[in-house]
């Protein structure tokens, strides 16, 4: 499944990365766009409903709080370090 990987850091630069593959991302390239384990959240991202990653060690690394990423978490909690955001390409509809 082809997507893009958002990454929101701290400081509001976001990257986004280009995935190809026949699933979505590997678990690699979530933990290197958080630096480190995973740990999975619910977000709002371009309308839609997706699954974001943060760092589950944030606390114990003292991340930097990322004021960016509060808009799109679900809960609206302020969240440390970067913000991994999976987002799927768009089905593409075979014309008839």
């Amino acid at each position: 499944m082809s997507g893009t990987i958002v990454t929101i850091r701290p400081d509001g630069e976001i990257e986004r990365l280009a995935w190809v593959g026949r699933k979505g991302p590997t678990l690699d390239a979530l933990q290197k766009a958080v630096g480190g384990y995973i740990e999975p959240v619910p977000v709002r991202f371009e309308g839609r409903a997706r699954q974001g990653y943060v760092n589950e060690d944030g606390i114990s690394l003292g991340l930097q709080p990322n004021p960016h990423a509060v808009k799109y978490d679900a809960y609206g909690r302020l969240l440390l370090g970067n913000l991994a955001i999976w987002v799927p390409d768009a089905k593409s509809k075979n014309p008839k």
